[in-house]
This record gives structure tokens, C-alpha cells and sequence, in this order.
């Protein structure tokens, strides 16, 4: 009977040690990972974790530069003031055991400077006519690395397929902001929220009507162009049309035709916005 009390309770032992195997026991060694790695750029928010082998009931401390922290004493450890060099450690032991060797770690963290990204835009021309050329450029770009990438915004709205870095348009309209959105390449990048928006005018176009004349072939009159004219420009008068687009060779506004003949009218704003039209001169018989 004593022999089988014996066994039965060896039995136990052993179950009950394989079910509690751990339980009590001091940690044989600690890790630590970070979610961002050990090579951060200034500023990173970084989260340690501690990874303890063995045993249970785990207490934590953490120690920055052999500081201790105070209130940290959970397994993960999170910083965003780290600084070049710092060194983080972590050391673990148990609470389930009275003078357990605490086990531990360090880590040495890479801390790269941040790197502002800024840069200016600006126009070759900001006052402009409908359907005039504008260019848009990038000045001087700091921190923009090797090969940033570009995307120009009009009121804010980005501009499809306008990625490179100017921007050439006719089709502007009343008064636009152009702006751009440069991101850079650069290892810790402090990005540029946008640049600064450069506004161009579109102006309007003149007013112009105008009205053909005729003359008579016998007792010859003159024509004065001017009275057959109504706009809100100021006219200037030509005998061809290439004439009067590039304001080359203008004429007499007092005319004497002696054969049909057909003069150009231009009609230009103080703006330099301008548009043209014709005025045909009739013989009467």
C-alpha cells in the first residue's frame, strides 16, 4: 500500500511540474525591438518592446543612457525625443522569485537630422491676355533631393499631368492662384507644405464694331475709319491683318480709296489685351 502512495504521488509531481513548467523561475534573457528600427530621423516617435525568454511574472525597467526612467516599467518603452547616440536599455526579472538576476539589453539608436524641404515658384508674366502663354518655374530648392517629384495646383485643385518642374499653360481664366507641391527625396525630408501661390491676372478683351463705308467714284470723298468704329480700346488702323495682330506699318485714320479696299482695325486696352477687325471701303458708280 505504502509503495503504490509513493507512485501515485511521484505521478503527481511530475504532472504537476510539466503544467507549471516556468512558473517561479527567473528570466534567461531579454531582446529589444523597435517598430522603427534603430536608424530614425529626429523627431520619430519610436515604441521598444521588451522580449524576455523564461520564467514569469516579468517586472521591467527601462534606462535611457544608464539613467533609469522614472515610470517605466512596462514591457514596451515609447520616445520621440530621442538624440543621436542615445542608448536604450531595458532590464527584466521576476516577480514570482526573490532575488532573481535581472537580465539585460541595450540598443543604440541612429538619429539623422531632419532635413527642411523649401522652395519659392514664381511666373513670367502675371498679368496677362485670354489665351496668352504663362510659364511657371521653381526658384533655388532646398533639400530636394536627387529627384523630387512635382505636382502644380490652380486654386488649389492639382493640375492633371502637370509633374514636371515648370509649367506652361493658355488656358487661364479671370484671376488664378498657380501653386506647386514639390516631394522631396531626401532621407529625413521635412516636407514643404506647398509653395508660395503666385496670382496672375487674365484681362478682359476690348469691345469692337465696325461698319463698312463706300465712296463715289465721281467728286472722290475721304473716309475717316475712326467714325465707322465703336469700341472701348483705343484703334489703330492698317492694311493688313498680319499688320494689325503685330501692330507693324499703321495708317492714316483718313482714308481715300480709289478701288474697293479693305483696312484692319485694332482696338487695344491700357492692359495690351487687343482684338481686330475689318472695314471694307466700297467704290460707288
Amino acid at each position: 500500500m505504502g509503495k503504490k502512495l509513493l507512485s501515485i504521488f511521484l505521478i503527481l509531481s511530475l504532472f504537476l511540474l510539466n503544467s507549471w513548467e516556468g512558473f517561479g523561475q527567473c528570466p534567461t534573457s531579454v531582446s529589444i525591438s523597435s517598430d522603427e528600427g534603430t536608424e530614425i530621423c529626429e523627431g520619430t516617435v519610436v515604441t521598444f518592446t521588451a522580449n524576455a525568454t523564461g520564467g514569469s511574472g516579468h517586472t521591467y525597467k527601462w534606462f535611457l543612457n544608464n539613467s533609469e526612467l522614472s515610470g517605466e516599467n512596462n514591457q514596451t518603452f515609447t520616445s520621440g525625443s530621442l538624440s543621436n547616440g542615445d542608448k536604450v536599455k531595458v532590464t527584466v526579472s521576476s516577480s514570482e522569485v526573490e532575488n532573481c538576476e535581472e537580465k539585460e539589453n541595450t540598443v543604440t539608436i541612429t538619429v539623422n537630422a531632419a532635413a527642411p524641404v523649401s522652395f519659392n515658384i514664381s511666373a513670367n508674366k502675371t498679368s496677362i491676355c485670354p489665351g496668352e502663354s504663362v510659364t511657371f518655374s521653381t526658384g533655388p530648392i532646398t533639400n530636394g533631393g536627387s529627384s523630387p517629384t512635382y505636382q502644380w495646383l490652380q486654386n488649389g485643385n492639382p493640375i492633371a499631368n502637370a509633374t514636371n518642374s515648370t509649367y506652361t499653360t493658355t488656358e487661364l481664366t479671370g484671376t488664378e492662384t498657380i501653386s506647386m507641391q514639390l516631394t522631396s527625396n531626401v532621407q529625413c525630408a521635412v516636407q514643404q507644405t506647398g509653395s508660395n501661390g503666385v496670382n496672375v491676372t487674365v484681362n478682359s478683351l476690348p469691345t469692337l464694331t465696325t461698319n463698312n463705308a463706300s465712296v463715289c467714284a465721281s467728286g472722290q470723298t475721304n473716309i475717316d475709319l475712326e467714325t465707322l468704329v465703336t469700341s472701348n480700346g483705343t484703334p489703330s488702323f492698317y492694311t493688313s491683318e498680319a499688320n494689325a495682330i503685330n501692330k507693324t506699318g499703321a495708317i492714316n485714320q483718313v482714308v481715300s480709296p480709289t478701288a474697293q479696299t479693305t483696312y484692319y482695325v485694332r482696338s487695344e486696352l491700357t492692359t495690351g489685351c487687343f482684338v481686330t477687325n475689318s472695314i471694307v471701303a466700297s467704290i460707288n458708280t
